[in-house]
């Protein structure tokens, strides 16, 4: 099980930065979506989607100390086609917004 995780969080840290889904991730280490979904929240403590949000947004906070990358610029980079999309999932997992969480750091 440990193999199966350490090779999906291997994935979607090379993939982050484009659409990826879970099934996609299940479908590359070769698991049925459900079954991958189990026994990732059982070692991890997150479905995949929440990883892959965390992941995200632990990157996004990275790219925002970088003044030359505008919000939606960091919002593209890590996997986000819509601006405003990202603001908002940004503010719920960090609790703040991007240009918020940028000023104060």
């Amino acid at each position: 099980k440990e193999e199966y995780v350490k090779n999906a969080v291997d994935y979607i840290q090379s993939n982050y930065s484009r659409k990826i889904s879970v099934k996609e991730i299940a479908n590359y280490i070769g698991l049925n979506r459900t079954y991958f979904g189990v026994i990732f929240k059982e070692i991890t403590e997150f479905s995949p989607q929440d990883f892959i949000i965390y992941y995200r947004m632990d990157k996004a906070k990275k790219l925002l100390s970088d003044v030359s990358m505008s919000i939606s610029d960091v919002s593209h980079s890590v996997g986000y086609d819509d601006p405003l999309t990202f603001s908002k999932q940004f503010k719920k997992t960090v609790g703040v917004s991007p240009s918020s969480y940028r000023e104060s750091s």
